[in-house]
């Protein structure tokens, strides 16, 4: 073996050694188990709440398809699975909170959700979140009393994600109060009796994207609430199509598309912005010209209540099918890592070779997202190693970057895939072999 990378792997094998015992609780790797309710196998639960009660954090309730009265109670970090949305169905029985959601980083979807209760003081809902870092994705939620989902924590609730669900004939499909950073992206809003969605009471920050609203009452209200993002949805065929008022400015609406709304398309009582200085919304009730033929309308397009103008209206709807550019920056290809920190040049033409102790990185996998529309941070970028997925990585705001700690396999060769999925449902993605020394088996790391 040449001598150099003998030398190399002595000495890092030392330093391993001698770090050991530091090993942070980070390290750990913690790995859940699956409890089942219903379709009749030995040791199923039969109630949704018997199975919470009895998980640990970091485990999946899985629920077989099949009709649930029961109000449920979610005060654990866990995934709560329906084997189909159309056909796993807890019912409220008209009263209360269908689910309640008290713990952060629960995920729940594949549900129909329904009958929750009418009263308003009590908060009643088909889903109640009250927490912060959960995912509902591919839920019905219908025919709840008042709300469909009802978002609100004090001080505030943030980076929920809210993806791919149906809220169809609630009285408020979603109703957000006091929350920030939130992401309501690929829903579809219908039959709506007042509202689609409610922002109110500070709920800034949030990231409203490629959602539907169609044949609500009113699709979006703003009020006293900054900062959001409207982007890329579509309003088809409600009464009102956004309303903002009561001190929500500095909002920012573009490339939307709104169609045959009843009495008006938008109404801005307030002070927001209506294009991104580049492109605007579509107006199907626009009727400027196009004399250059840039597909932007040469006049702008004026929303009523004050003095708010759409600078830059389409001539026709943008349809955004481009997936995100991914880099991955750390492991550097080329490069012999210690623990996550690259040492060397490689020889023997290896792409790269991550080596560190226990399964544990002192510096994590660090990846970069471009997207042509969308805000780096706004896209959700997901780690994979040998196809096991890693979990979601973290926007470093300082860094302008996405990471995530890698809890390393044994010594072998494998593939580190990063997949990035924007507000549209492009996805992109990057990957890299990686010859990956551990110099304590991973078994005996997650003893330390």
């Amino acid at each position: 073996m040449n001598k150099r990378l003998v030398t190399i792997l002595v000495c890092i094998f030392l330093i391993a050694s001698s770090l050991v015992i530091f090993l942070p609780v980070e390290a750990m790797k913690f790995s859940g188990n699956t409890i089942y309710v219903g379709g009749g196998g030995p040791g199923n639960y039969t109630r949704i709440q018997y199975a919470i009660d009895n998980s640990n954090v970091g485990d999946t309730v899985f629920v077989y398809s099949g009709l649930y009265i029961e109000n449920v109670i979610v005060d654990k970090s866990i995934n709560l699975i329906g084997e189909h949305k159309n056909t796993t169905i807890i019912n409220g029985n008209g009263s209360g909170v269908v689910i309640n959601i008290l713990a952060d980083y629960i995920n729940i979807s594949g549900f129909t959700i329904t009958n929750g209760g009418p009263l308003a003081q009590n908060f009643d809902a088909g889903i109640k979140i009250g927490s912060n870092y959960n995912t509902i994705s591919d839920c019905n939620i219908s025919s709840n009393k008042y709300y469909g989902l009802y978002l609100h924590k004090d001080p505030y609730t943030k980076n929920n994600t809210i993806k791919s669900n149906t809220f169809f004939n609630n009285s408020y499909g979603i109703f957000a109060y006091y929350a920030k950073t939130n992401k309501i992206s690929l829903n579809t809003f219908k039959s709506n009796k007042d509202y689609g969605l409610f922002l109110i009471g500070l709920s800034d920050d949030n990231l409203i994207s490629d959602n539907k609203f169609i044949e609500n009452n009113y699709a979006i209200r703003i009020k006293g609430s900054t900062l959001n993002t409207v982007i890329k949805n579509l309003l088809m065929k409600n009464k009102y199509g956004i309303y903002f008022c009561c001190g929500a400015n500095n909002n920012i609406v573009y490339r939307n598309i709104f169609i045959k709304n009843t009495n008006w398309h938008a109404t801005d009582v307030a002070s927001n912005i209506w294009d991104n200085e580049s492109v605007g919304n579509y107006w199907d009730d626009y009727t400027g010209a196009d004399a250059d033929s840039n597909g932007i309308g040469d006049t702008p397009y004026y929303i009523s209540g004050g003095d708010s103008k759409d600078n830059y209206p389409l001539m026709e709807p943008l349809v955004d099918n481009i997936p995100p550019l991914v880099v991955i920056l750390n492991p550097k290809e080329g490069y012999f890592h210690f623990s996550g920190i690259k040492l060397l040049p490689t020889f023997l033409n290896l792409i790269a070779d991550t080596m560190g102790f226990g399964g544990f990185r002192v510096r994590p996998v660090q990846v970069k997202v471009e997207d042509d529309i969308d805000s780096p941070e706004d896209v959700s970028v997901y780690m994979y190693v040998k196809e096991d997925e890693q979990g979601e990585m973290t926007w470093n705001s300082d860094k302008k970057i996405f990471e995530r700690k890698w809890i390393g396999p044994d010594l072998g060769v494998y593939t580190l895939n990063i997949t990035a999925e924007d507000t549209s449902g492009n996805i992109g993605y990057a990957e890299m072999e990686v010859w990956y020394f551990c110099f304590i088996p991973e078994v005996v790391a997650d003893i330390l």
